[in-house]
This record gives C-alpha cells, sequence and structure tokens, in this order.
C-alpha cells in the first residue's frame, strides 16, 4: 500500500547520509533510527524503521509498506530530519 508521493532524490541523499555516518553491522547501516541495506543486485534499496519499509528500484520506482498513515508521516519525518541534520552539518 502506498498513499503517498516520496521524493526519491531524498530517499537516495538520505539513504547514502544513513550509509556514510551510520553503524554497519553485517550488511545493515544504521542511523537516527532508521536502517539502510541495498540489494545483491546493487539496484535496489530498502529504508526501514521498523513500521515503514520502502524499497527502491531501478529507475527510481518505489515501494513503500505501511499499516497506518501516522507511521508514514513519522517515516517522513524521519527521512527530513536525517536530511536536514546533515544539511546543517556542512
Amino acid at each position: 500500500m502506498s498513499a503517498k508521493r516520496f521524493d526519491v532524490h531524498q530517499v537516495l541523499r538520505v539513504f547514502a547520509i544513513i550509509t556514510q555516518q551510520g553503524t554497519k553491522t553485517g550488511g545493515v547501516y544504521e542511523f537516527d533510527g532508521l536502517t539502510a541495506q541495498s540489494g545483491d543486485d546493487g539496484y535496489t534499496l530498502e529504508i526501514t524503521d521498523g513500521f515503514v519499509r520502502m524499497n527502491v528500484f531501478f529507475h527510481n520506482t518505489y515501494n513503500v509498506d505501511f499499516d497506518t498513515e501516522q507511521q508514514l508521516d513519522q517515516f517522513q519525518l524521519k527521512l527530513n530530519a536525517i536530511e536536514a541534520k546533515d544539511k546543517a552539518r556542512a
């Protein structure tokens, strides 16, 4: 289920921040409440907070799995916060 549109470019920026600044355990990076990993094919990315799982595929298509709009809103806020924190750091 995916009711909202995400800025895939923002998601890719946040993925890069998580993988550059996060803690890596196995093939999974964790940073500020989000985890990120890439698929074996190198074209699939996943970001999750435990409630919302977003997969970004080739050609910037994506799928978002969530149960409630509130979870989706909180996930978007986490993406925004990580991006803002990185911009403030620069």
